[in-house]
Formats: structure tokens, sequence, C-alpha cells
């Protein structure tokens, strides 16, 4: 896990000159996913948002998102098995990838050696803390590639 930037730096981070990122939205709770997709566009991002896996698997290979924001908590294939296929592309090795779950019990098993998720967050999650969490992995990204 990354260290997180003070919440003051989080703006500023965002706004860095990298290049927007490509941000894949995925929950079965359409409105509170609209809300995130608003914020994330707001700040200049391009992005999906999907309401089940299998719309979320088809977006993957379209957008190759940067940063996928997924619920873990939807019916038949869930989240976990997302972010697992996520992983396994080329391109989404070294991507952000981050749990949303209505059960604060799910975080605890999220937090295991071996998950595909980066960070966690129960629902409803403050958008101010996913952009701080996203602040954080693009202000090293964005470092890592300037040197």
């Amino acid at each position: 896990m990354n260290a997180m930037l003070p919440v003051s730096d989080c703006h500023d981070s965002l706004r860095s000159r990298c290049d927007a990122l490509r941000v894949l939205i995925t929950d079965q709770e359409v409105e509170a996913a609209e809300i995130l997709a608003m914020v994330m566009s707001h700040e200049g991002h391009t992005v999906a948002v999907a309401r089940d896996a299998g719309e979320a698997l088809q977006l993957t290979d379209l957008l190759r998102p940067d940063v996928s924001i997924l619920d873990i908590g939807m019916p038949g294939l869930d989240g976990r098995r997302v972010a697992q296929r996520i992983r396994q592309t080329p391109w989404g090795a070294s991507n952000l990838i981050v749990a949303l779950t209505g059960f604060g019990e799910e975080v605890d098993g999220l937090c295991t050696r071996g998950s595909d998720f980066d960070e966690h967050f129960t629902k409803p999650v403050a958008p101010s803390r996913l952009l701080c969490r996203i602040a954080a992995w693009r202000h090293i990204r964005c470092h890592s590639f300037h040197r």
C-alpha cells in the first residue's frame, strides 16, 4: 500500500501535469456510481460506469482503466473476480484497484495477503477520501515516470 499524501495536498496533486486518468466505476447502486462518475469527470478524468461485473469486464477491454473502483458485493461474478482479471492483463498489473463494500466485515477479508485490491472502503465513501487515495497513487506514478 502506498503512502498517503496529506489531505491539503490531495487536490493539487490531482491537478498535476500528468495526463488525465481512465477510471472505471462498477457498482450495482447506479446512483452512487453516477455521483462518483461526476466527481471524477469534474477532475478531468475519462470515466466509464458499469452496473455489473460482466459489463465491467467488457469496459476494461475497451477503456483499459488506470483506476478501477469496484463494488465487491455484486451478484454473480463479484468485484474480487473483476480485480483478479484486471491484474492478469499486461496493462493492469500496476493499476490502482479500489474495493467498495457495504459491509465492514468484508474489508477485513480484503486485508489478507494475495488480495488484488490496493485499497478498500466501506460504503458510502466520501468522494474526498477516494480522491485523496487516487492522488497519492497518482503522485507516486507520475514521479516514477518522470525520473
